[in-house]
């Protein structure tokens, strides 16, 4: 009976000591590193979502080892809005967080921020490239980078160039054979992955949010991303019979009778060259042999 009475004892003792080591800040769970992804203008397009035209393998690989939401929406339907609400965790109201140029240091400057939060609980904060929408929006990340940015439409081609020089907008596209690299992109990829391996070695958490800026228009992207729509049909694919509906539209022209008026006129464009791939029934070949690593 003493034996069992002084087990008792033992675990106890030993429970509290736990308890008291924990609380005393001696013994803390390991704190996990957060790879934050944000992606402009991504609608649920992807296979993840049961979708079968985008070719995405590197998405589709990172979503088989994690959790998919398909009933996550987005809180307010505008670029900097839905930044804001996101990163502060409040909802948009009538009286912030409804515009592209939302702003969290002015429309909600006393909340506790994601990144502020997560500052103070010990983590490395480090932003690479479009994550708030305007840029030093929060003043807590040990780092803010952006790609070096003559424009933010980022055109290489020379044609594109030469339209904005003279004061006119671009194509709403451009396929130069050029590597990932030559784009902001590319560029925010690079960077992230050398900060990943510079991150891994430090005995502290980290949150590095990483933001895309494509599929937002214009569509620029290397040649070799085009080439693996091109392999999914020929003459007969969706995108040969948009790409043709589009090539007799003269987007200068619409760019001409403003933004509006010229979103609209190319939008019908798109969505009437759509249509009469779709009424001919024509089927899509998704097997594409050569993806991009």
């Amino acid at each position: 009976m003493k034996a069992i009475k002084f087990i008792h004892f033992s675990i106890i003792f030993v429970t509290f000591m736990l308890i008291s080591i924990t609380l005393n800040g001696q013994i803390q769970p390991t704190k996990k590193n957060i790879l934050f992804l944000m992606v402009d203008d991504l609608r649920p397009e992807l296979s993840i979502y049961g979708q079968n035209i985008i070719i995405s393998p590197n998405i589709d690989m990172l979503a088989k080892t994690g959790v998919t939401f398909n009933n996550a929406y987005c809180n307010v339907p505008v670029c900097g809005a839905s930044r804001a609400s996101i990163l502060t965790g409040i909802r948009p109201t009538n009286n912030r967080f409804l515009r592209y140029n939302a702003s969290i240091s002015k429309e909600a400057p006393d909340v506790l921020n994601l990144v502020k939060h997560l500052k103070n609980e010990g983590y490395i904060t480090i932003s690479n490239n479009k994550i708030t929408h305007l840029k030093k929006d929060i003043s807590d990340w040990d780092e803010e980078w952006y790609p070096a940015s003559k424009g933010w439409r980022n055109y290489i081609s020379k044609e594109n160039i030469d339209l904005e020089t003279n004061g006119e907008h671009g194509y709403p596209y451009e396929f130069p054979d050029v590597e990932d690299e030559a784009y902001f992109d590319g560029q925010t990829a690079a960077k992230s992955i050398a900060d990943l391996k510079k991150l891994k070695e430090q005995n502290q958490p980290f949150f590095l949010a990483v933001g895309f800026v494509k599929p937002h228009l214009p569509f620029n992207a290397p040649k070799r991303y085009w080439d693996l729509y091109d392999a999914m049909g020929g003459k007969n694919s969706m995108f040969a019979w948009v790409s043709n509906g589009l090539a007799g539209k003269d987007y200068v022209h619409f760019s001409n009778q403003g933004a509006s008026k010229a979103s609209q006129l190319f939008y019908n464009a798109f969505i009437s060259a759509y249509k009469k791939w779709e009424n001919n029934k024509l089927s899509i070949n998704n097997k594409a042999d050569d993806l991009p690593e």
